[in-house]
């Protein structure tokens, strides 16, 4: 689920901009298939909605071409943080 969430995450990120800070919500996971310690594992993502404040994306992780988890899930945009104002009335003590 840990790739799952990256794979997806990193889509999300691309499609808002890497200055746009973004949080998982929900993230719903289908294991179709298993894999062994080692095998090479590959993930797509595709963005199917977005709002104002939302990001939905679905996509899967393979293993020689088969789908072996297959997701879904919501992320948030976030406020960028605001530079804190320095204190002018310190300033002019």
């Amino acid at each position: 689920m840990t790739l799952a969430d990256q794979v997806l995450g990193l889509t999300v990120m691309r499609t808002v901009g890497l200055e746009t800070p973004v949080v998982t919500v929900s993230l719903h996971c289908d294991f179709v298939s298993s894999v062994k310690p080692g095998d090479w594992i590959e993930g797509e993502a595709t963005v199917t909605r977005t709002t104002a404040s939302l990001v939905f994306v679905r996509g899967s992780l393979t293993h020689d071409g088969r789908v072996v988890l297959s997701a879904a899930g919501v992320w948030k945009k976030l406020r960028r943080a605001r530079p804190e104002s320095p204190d002018i009335r310190k300033e002019r003590a």
